[in-house]
């Protein structure tokens, strides 16, 4: 979830229920205050009509005038003064045919000696409407005034956390030796000029250490394949020496295969160096399947003498964009590592779909966590002439270019599947 998406969640949800509960809130508030202004209304009415009886005013319709809500008076036998007793109450309608609500006040007074009852009440109809339509109003004025702020909040928000945007977008396309980072204005925000520097300085550092290293691994690579190469040849020379006798030439024979483990070692270390560099950028579309046949074809006597039965099925077009080389590469080490890690007799299954590869083998069970058979140096077998770097090339290759693999066994079948993207 992006950083503004949850700064706008977090907002809505304390906003959202504070918006709630203070229009709950203000209703009974604005419902509160009618009340009680009715109320006041009521009192008001009630001294004007004791003031109207004392006085002995004959005119009716000047009382009518002057107070808002209806009264009747009922005779106390017994005189008990009564406190003021405010109350609800419906009454029906017979025009509107329906219930209306009234305030009522109960009291008593007195007029000359005789004790009565004043009943006073107000409807309370317009002052339900004008509660509404205030808290109607005041809700969307809140709900506006709530999305308002918001889309506020965002794009401010947006405005402010531009330069960290930029910043993520250069991080996360870096690639060592490639990339250098551009000047972003920090909209005069401290932290993010001093986050711009940082990281500049830390690109600078990855830059240099890459590019250290990359020169290291390349020189160090050229200059043993030389001394190796003379080495090599040396023994060549040495062996067709007819002095020898059978115990020198065994050890002569053990030192050129060791020379050749080093110079495939060393071939396969500068391999893996380049492809994490990303040296390999010249691409085309390329058809595996075709490779798959190539390699069988060239391979067909080492399969033979293996007594190795293969088969295809559903080979179908895989066209994939990637360089050609590291395409014959990826093939070579997984066919390679199928044959090589096989059982005498046994058989190798190619199958495909238009983005997937599934290459079974029948071979011994493992000695070793699945989790580890990708990494550099591991060998699934106890064979010493495997450096154990083939499947790590399959791994980094496919790094590389975003396909997933993924190694699986099951009574003792070796089962490799590439989905590529």
């Amino acid at each position: 979830m992006k950083l503004l998406t949850r700064t706008l969640i977090y907002f809505l949800l304390i906003s959202i229920p504070t918006f709630v509960l203070g229009s709950f809130a203000f209703y009974f508030f604005l419902k509160y205050a009618m009340i009680q202004q009715v109320d006041e209304s009521l009192k008001t009415d009630k001294q004007e009509i004791i003031d109207f009886v004392n006085n002995n005013k004959n005119d009716v319709s000047e009382l009518y005038k002057a107070i808002s809500c209806t009264y009747f008076l009922v005779p106390d036998s017994v005189y008990e003064p009564r406190k003021e007793v405010f109350s609800f109450i419906s009454e029906y309608d017979s025009l509107d045919m329906d219930y209306k609500p009234f305030r009522q006040l109960k009291t008593s007074i007195q007029i000359k000696t005789d004790q009565y009852q004043l009943v006073m009440r107000e409807s309370l109809v317009d002052s339900d409407s004008l509660v509404y339509s205030i808290l109607i109003f005041a809700v969307v004025l809140l709900a506006m005034l709530t999305i308002g702020i918001a889309l506020l909040n965002w794009f401010i928000s947006k405005r402010i956390w531009n330069p960290f945007y930029q910043l993520l977008t250069i991080i996360s396309t870096f690639k060592p030796g490639k990339s250098i980072l551009t000047e972003i204005k920090s909209n005069n925000i401290q932290e993010f000029g001093s986050l711009n520097i940082a990281i500049g300085k830390m690109i600078n550092r990855i830059n240099t250490d890459f590019n250290r290293q990359k020169k290291f691994i390349d020189n160090i690579a050229h200059e043993l394949q030389t001394p190796l190469a003379i080495a090599n040849s040396q023994l060549e020379l040495f062996m067709q020496d007819s002095s020898l006798n059978e115990k020198t030439a065994n050890m002569i024979d053990e030192l050129d295969k060791t020379l050749l483990k080093m110079k495939n070692m060393n071939k396969s270390l500068l391999l893996l160096s380049r492809i994490q560099n990303e040296q390999f950028n010249e691409s085309k579309i390329v058809e595996l399947d075709d490779i798959i046949k190539e390699y069988l074809n060239i391979h067909q006597d080492q399969i033979q003498m293996l007594n190795i039965t293969i088969n295809i099925s559903s080979l179908k077009v895989i066209s994939v964009y990637m360089n050609e080389a590291l395409s014959n590469i990826l093939i070579g080490n997984l066919l390679s590592n199928a044959l090589k890690h096989n059982l005498p007799d046994g058989y190798v299954r190619i199958t495909s779909t238009i983005n997937t590869m599934t290459i079974e083998n029948s071979g011994q069970e493992l000695n070793m966590d699945t989790e580890e058979l990708f990494s550099p140096y591991v060998s699934r077998s106890n064979n010493s002439d495997s450096l154990g770097m083939g499947l790590s090339i399959i791994k980094e290759i496919c790094n590389y270019y975003n396909f997933n693999v993924e190694y699986s066994l099951k009574q003792n079948i070796h089962k490799i599947q590439i989905t590529f993207n």
